[in-house]
């Protein structure tokens, strides 16, 4: 399933969950300081508060990643180890493959990334239509990398499914796009119109790792705060 149609997915399954089933709760012995909390994998879980494990080895194109420890309030979805959602805001995982040289014209524009975070952070800040903040240095349970912001343009044309002045595949919906992805998440494509990325651009023992967070225009104060606190929980499993 292409990132697009995953993400919409992860929205339905977040309602679908919230109506029929129970949330998935850590084992209550651990702390976010054992290794051992529940897994996330396969699958859509509707997550009570607590601290979880998330594996980005195994969906992300084979890359020796650690296993981290993410703690998480009440209300947010699992999906397949590799999105935590919440309606209007959602928190992914990425191994950034290529970048659209345009995210809106971006047939035939496909950039390498590079190698290092900060390959990556120089080629996306130059890319058009995205409004990015100045990248900022950032630390996560020391691994260090890059910070910034960029967004879709608010008052770019939007039909309900998709975005009919940029390019399409053929029976495809026309879409706005950032990159593309090795492993599960194969393309970032974009949800609407003033949808705001917060991306952070780790090198996380040698390997970059893209955390790419983002909210929607009708996404409360409080829901982004989430995302930070989320992100800022992260803490590396070193075995």
């Amino acid at each position: 399933m292409d990132g697009r149609r995953r993400l919409a997915s992860v929205f339905l399954g977040a309602l679908l969950l919230a109506g029929c089933s129970a949330p998935a709760s850590p084992p209550a012995s651990e702390t976010a300081d054992e290794p051992n909390a529940g897994v996330l994998g396969a699958g859509e879980q509707l997550l009570e508060a607590g601290t979880y494990r998330m594996q980005p080895s195994n969906v992300l194109g084979g890359v020796a990643y650690p296993d981290f420890l993410v703690t998480v309030p009440d209300g947010w979805t699992s999906v397949d180890g590799w999105v935590l959602d919440r309606g209007p805001v959602a928190i992914l995982l990425w191994n950034v493959h290529e970048v659209y040289g345009h995210p809106c014209s971006w047939e035939g524009t496909e950039l390498s990334s590079g190698e290092s975070a900060d390959d990556l952070v120089a080629t996306l800040v130059e890319v058009p239509m995205r409004n990015p903040t100045t990248p900022e240095p950032v630390e996560i349970d020391g691994r260090t990398g890059q910070y910034f912001e960029w967004s879709v343009p608010a008052d770019i044309a939007y039909d309900g499914k998709g975005f009919p002045d940029c390019d399409a595949k053929p029976g495809e919906p026309h879409d706005f796009v950032s990159w593309t992805g090795l492993g599960l998440p194969s393309v970032r494509y974009h949800q609407g119109p003033g949808q705001v990325d917060r991306v952070w651009v780790l090198d996380v023992d040698g390997e970059r790792l893209v955390i790419d967070a983002f909210s929607m225009p009708e996404a409360t104060a409080d829901e982004i705060a989430e995302i930070h606190e989320i992100v800022e929980s992260i803490r590396f499993v070193d075995e």
